[in-house]
């Protein structure tokens, strides 16, 4: 009997010695998913910057798109206009006076007016009008006196004031100079830059985060 006793006994003190081996592979485990968790955060964080300077990028390249394809198809001027929303209302800010809101970008016509409304891009991405190169900024020929509204939002965007890009007919763009379009991580304070070629209006991506890219 007490032989019996000893051998569960033993068993027993195996299980437990089992079981604790289990427990502190399980610690281990935890610690290893911690640790590689907390180092990918700023990785994680740095791409979601860039995913969100990027598609504004692309949001504004595919609004001067749109307005030279409708310029050469339609065989008549269109146009790109460029705002940013500030805190003292100031529709050609200095960023290093206000605070901006919200930037957005719109294609316009004259004769038809706004087309697919304006677009607005992603939270904390603005136009850094500081670093805007060759575009007008005398005003939209035929806009509303009163300004042009935006979607869902009380403020009026003032059509005499605001950056542009005109495309003729025959895709190049209208006036004199280089047009460069510069957007602004306000977060981070990452840029990335767009020209569009006077001659020929191709639009590409010059630069992001610094770097020379030109895609």
């Amino acid at each position: 009997m007490s032989e019996t006793l000893t051998k569960e006994e033993k068993s027993s003190q195996d299980a437990k010695r089992i079981s604790a081996f289990t427990l502190i592979e399980l610690v281990v485990v935890v610690a290893i998913i911690s640790l590689l968790v907390f180092a990918s955060i700023p990785t994680f964080r740095e791409f979601i910057n860039t995913s969100r300077l990027r598609q504004a990028s692309y949001d504004v390249i595919s609004a001067l798109r749109t307005a030279r394809a409708s310029a050469v198809s339609n065989r008549i001027e269109y146009m790109t206009l460029f705002y940013t929303s500030m805190q003292n209302r100031n529709n050609i800010p200095n960023f290093a006076y206000a605070y901006p809101i919200w930037s957005a970008v719109l294609v316009y016509q004259v004769e038809e007016g706004p087309i697919g409304g304006w677009k607005r891009l992603p939270e904390n991405i603005f136009l850094d009008f500081n670093y805007f190169y060759g575009l007008e900024t005398g005003g939209v020929v035929g806009a509303d006196p009163d300004g042009l509204p935006y979607p869902n939002n009380d403020e009026v965007v003032q059509g005499d004031s605001m950056p542009i890009v005109r495309f003729n007919k025959k895709g190049g763009v209208e006036g004199s100079g280089f047009p460069c379009i510069q957007l602004r991580d306000n977060s981070t304070q990452d840029t990335a830059a767009i020209r569009v070629l006077r001659s020929t209006g191709r639009i590409y991506l010059y630069s992001f985060r610094g770097k020379l890219v030109q895609e």
